[in-house]
């Protein structure tokens, strides 16, 4: 396992790579108009990147006392971008009104009951934030993984959030992994929250929701090299010149 972790992504087309700072043509790869980088070893294929929503998701699970909820959200956009072995930008955003409750039997009453819940002014707000965002500060490399700084806006608050990531790059795609926690309390989620009841209360909702992000991302296709330009132009005057002999 490389030293990539947290964007993973599904390649289009093959890539020309340029291994360590010196250049490799590969014909093969110029004729499928596509060229890239890839980082020095150890790294993450430079690049960059569209975020694959259909292969994207952040699921999250709520704890109260005596159960638990958990469902997923759907990540609607996003890129980054990948230079010198590591992920200096991106950004995605979050469609908040996909939240979805997986616990409970989609056919079950209570799951529409749950599902209108979150998405009322006391959880998500839905109406009035459709969208969450997240913008990435800085990646740093830490032991073998990415510990990620960033941005998250979640209603009308924004706060730094930082977790350890998994990055890999691998044949045109990327993977972003991660486990962590944020507390709600911090966006103005404040629904039966412990830190405001306090342990008195018969029940209440922890203020830490626990986040697994996974994202998958394609590396986007670059224009064709100079060469492969060069090979068309030259094929198609060599065709037209054939035609005009048969003429």
């Amino acid at each position: 396992m490389n030293k990539a972790t947290k964007f993973a992504a599904i390649g289009f087309m093959s890539f020309a790579m340029v291994a360590c700072g010196a250049k490799q043509e590969n014909t093969e790869e110029a004729q499928a108009g596509v060229t890239t980088e890839t980082a020095a070893a150890e790294g993450l294929a430079a690049g960059s990147y569209a975020i694959v929503d259909s292969a994207s998701s952040v699921k999250w699970t709520g704890k109260k006392v005596g159960g638990e909820h958990f469902g997923t959200i759907s990540v609607s956009e996003g890129s980054f971008e990948i230079a010198e072995g590591t992920v200096k930008s991106g950004s995605f955003t979050i469609d908040m009104s996909s939240v979805a409750v997986s616990d409970i039997p989609a056919e079950d009453e209570m799951n529409a009951k749950l599902v209108g819940h979150l998405k009322a002014d006391d959880f998500f707000g839905v109406e009035n934030f459709p969208t969450a965002s997240f913008e990435i500060s800085s990646v740093e490399a830490v032991e073998g993984a990415y510990n990620v700084t960033g941005m998250l806006t979640l209603k009308d608050s924004t706060q730094e959030v930082s977790f350890p990531a998994t990055i890999e790059t691998a044949e045109g795609t990327a993977t972003v992994a991660a486990k962590f926690s944020i507390d709600r309390t911090k966006f103005g989620i404040t629904y039966s929250s412990k830190s405001i009841l306090g342990d008195a209360a018969d029940k209440f909702i922890y203020d830490d929701v626990e986040i697994e992000l996974n994202v998958t991302a394609a590396a986007e296709v670059v224009e064709a090299t100079v060469e492969a330009d060069e090979t068309a132009e030259a094929s198609a005057e060599a065709t037209e010149a054939t035609e005009e002999s048969a003429e």
